[in-house]
């Protein structure tokens, strides 16, 4: 995946927090996806789809957790991860990322993650739940 025909890079912005508690509603990352992510000719292989929408919200929860603001530093695992597939995503292109904060209700941290493409139309989206152990484990 390293390479220069795969995923030569990506790039993450955050909107800024809006609300008192200073969670990062929305995080948008761009990916650059080269042909070597390919499952057909000019098309992103799914499973690498599924895979670019996981790290996508990954990375959006763990700025949350860092951050610290209601979430703590705590624990935080993935219950679920669903993938609807909307379009083929082209290969290669640029794509964005938009993984938001849906609800968080006690330890549950719901997540929907839209990939777009440059016109802001969906080809691909993932709704997400993670958990906050409990400090107990």
């Amino acid at each position: 995946m390293n390479l220069p025909h795969c995923l030569p890079g990506f790039l993450c912005l955050d909107r800024i927090p809006t609300k008192p508690d200073g969670v990062v509603e929305e995080r948008i990352t761009l990916y650059a996806i080269g042909q070597g992510l390919e499952g057909w000719i000019g098309m992103t292989h799914g499973g690498m789809v599924a895979a670019l929408i996981d790290e996508a919200t990954a990375m959006a929860l763990q700025c949350n957790v860092r951050q610290g603001g209601p979430w703590g530093a705590q624990k935080v695992v993935t219950k679920y991860l669903n993938i609807t597939y909307v379009r083929p995503v082209p290969a290669p292109a640029v794509v964005q990322c938009r993984a938001k904060v849906e609800k968080v209700e006690g330890r549950k941290i719901f997540y929907k993650t839209y990939l777009q493409d440059g016109d802001g139309d969906n080809l691909a989206v993932g709704d997400s739940l993670y958990v906050m152990l409990d400090q107990k484990l």
